[in-house]
């Protein structure tokens, strides 16, 4: 889900800004508010001098950051023929500190892509500054290039990329907030997510107040330690996955920049799930692939066959996610007694688990009819052999990436 934005003068060329930029490194970590929607979690950042505000769509699998502008089929000044009236974009023109840098990062075309399917992803590069929080500073990001009307507008202005960058990455494909950390900005490169979801079947959450009332908040430049449960937090190597070009977020050129790690165990309740020893692995990604518990096409019939489950067949604006998978049902008050999810990351580390209350969605489907379907995605054919952890995944834990060392944290949330 693109969105455009600006670049900044010659600044990028000189390594400085005449812009007011924050230079010093903060100790505290910035707080994103997220607010959820039917496409993900939304926070606001702002580009430009003065700054024009960019509802940016958080999202763990971008490269850079992508912002809706005025180019449209290469054309900086035809913002109609591509753009839903209605749409908010970033206009380049308006802001003092924008610089073209084409000739630096020339254009680049993805199709297909995970943003608009089989249509063409076009950006040209600008630089700017970004002002995230009470921080501000250059940076490099993609300014899109409609190659074709936008359907309709979208709910935001562009994406805040947090993929994991490459030590052969340019600016071009670093995430924002690692272009700040390595400018001296942030005093830590560990960014962190809490979801402050609403319960549903009275299990315990997170307390919305750790979220300051959002939906969540996503961390940047370290992370609360009052959030996480004493001695829980386990670190993990980040892995490149050839498997999620192929058969999951499939982009050419690829692009492999993910946080992923093997799966080294897969189960229903006690019962371990067969894996694909080769590749099995989980990419984290939330939003529209990180809705539902990830699980194999071969476990998923297990679960249906342990839990009871009944076929459904739900309108697509019912269905708790985006899975190719049918759907089954279970009958609401036997949802506490169905066995968890459990996902195990290398050889004596803990067995994450996904509870039933959070892999169950309670559905209505009519003003007399309330069904609580079993929210799963399945990727692949047969045993496990990749999937999505996301905002499912995610509810009563706290997700960490840290930058410097391409590392993934996980550990268990307080409760409230």
């Amino acid at each position: 889900m693109p969105s455009l934005r600006k670049s900044l003068l010659p600044l990028l060329l000189a390594g400085q800004s005449s812009a007011r930029v924050s230079r010093s490194p903060t100790t505290a970590p910035v707080d994103l508010p997220l607010t959820l929607g039917a496409l993900g979690f939304l926070t606001p950042i702002s580009i430009g001098t003065p700054p024009q505000e960019i509802i940016s769509l958080m999202d763990w699998t971008w490269i850079n950051q992508f912002t809706l502008s005025t180019v449209c089929l290469g054309n900086p000044h035809d913002t109609a023929s591509c753009l839903a009236p209605g749409q908010v974009f970033f206009n380049q023109s308006e802001s003092s500190t924008f610089a073209n840098q084409t000739s630096l990062y020339p254009s680049r075309t993805w199709n297909p892509n995970g943003f608009f399917g089989p249509a063409p992803l076009t950006v040209q590069f600008g630089h700017d500054v970004q002002h995230v929080g009470n921080l501000s500073a250059p940076t490099t990001f993609m300014l899109a290039d409609m190659q074709f009307p936008q359907p309709g507008a979208f709910p935001f202005t562009g994406v805040f990329g947090l993929s994991p960058v490459f030590k052969s990455d340019n600016q071009s494909t670093q995430s924002t907030f690692y272009q700040f950390w390595k400018q001296g900005v942030y005093s830590s490169p560990i960014g962190s997510f809490l979801y402050c979801y609403n319960s549903t079947f009275g299990n315990t959450a997170p307390a919305r107040a750790l979220c300051n009332g959002n939906d969540a908040l996503q961390t940047l430049g370290g992370y609360h330690s009052n959030f996480i449960q004493s001695g829980s937090l386990q670190w993990y190597d980040s892995v490149i996955n050839l498997q999620v070009n192929i058969i999951d977020i499939i982009t050419s050129p690829e692009i492999l920049n993910y946080w992923a790690l093997p799966v080294t165990k897969h189960s229903i309740g006690n019962e371990s799930q067969p894996l694909n020893m080769t590749a099995s692995g989980a990419i984290f990604d939330y939003a529209s692939f990180g809705r539902g518990a990830p699980v194999s096409v071969n476990s998923y019939a297990r679960l249906v066959e342990l839990t009871g489950a009944t076929p459904i067949t739900l309108d697509a604006s019912l269905a708790p996610n985006n899975g190719a998978q049918a759907f089954h049902s279970v009958p609401c008050s036997k949802v506490p007694k169905l066995p968890p999810l459990k996902y195990q990351f290398g050889a004596g580390t803990p067995e994450w688990e996904i509870l039933p209350q959070n892999y169950v969605e309670k559905i209505v489907v009519s003003s007399t009819q309330t069904v609580c379907v079993l929210n799963v995605r399945t990727l692949g054919d047969g045993d496990w052999i990749i999937g999505n952890l996301g905002e499912t995944f995610a509810k009563d834990k706290v997700i960490l990436f840290d930058f410097d060392k391409l590392k993934v944290g996980i550990a268990n949330a307080v409760r409230s």
